[in-house]
């Protein structure tokens, strides 16, 4: 793969990153999360280190994904807001 290490829960996630754009499918990367942490500790218990490697990369992309996953709800919310300015007029001395 051009060089690159082949690691399957990368491709995985980009397919997820894909399928799972906006915030309310933020329950299939929370889920994901959950499931590789605990493979992350069992692969650590059993010494299995690069599959633990490999679930401690995919746990920080999948909180990378929630992460944004919070700014497009928060850039939603402000998106939404309507701004009212009254401009009001100075006296004149």
């Amino acid at each position: 793969m051009c060089g690159r290490e082949y690691v399957p829960g990368k491709v995985r996630l980009h397919r997820m990153r894909r399928e799972c754009t906006g915030p309310d499918k933020r329950y299939q990367i929370e889920r994901k999360l959950a499931w590789a942490k605990e493979q992350a500790g069992w692969a650590g218990q059993e010494n299995l280190l690069a599959e633990e490697r490999q679930m401690k990369q995919l746990i920080q992309d999948c909180e990378l994904m929630v992460e944004e996953m919070d700014l497009i709800e928060s850039a939603r919310r402000d998106g939404a807001q309507s701004i009212k300015v009254e401009h009001q007029e100075r006296p004149t001395e």
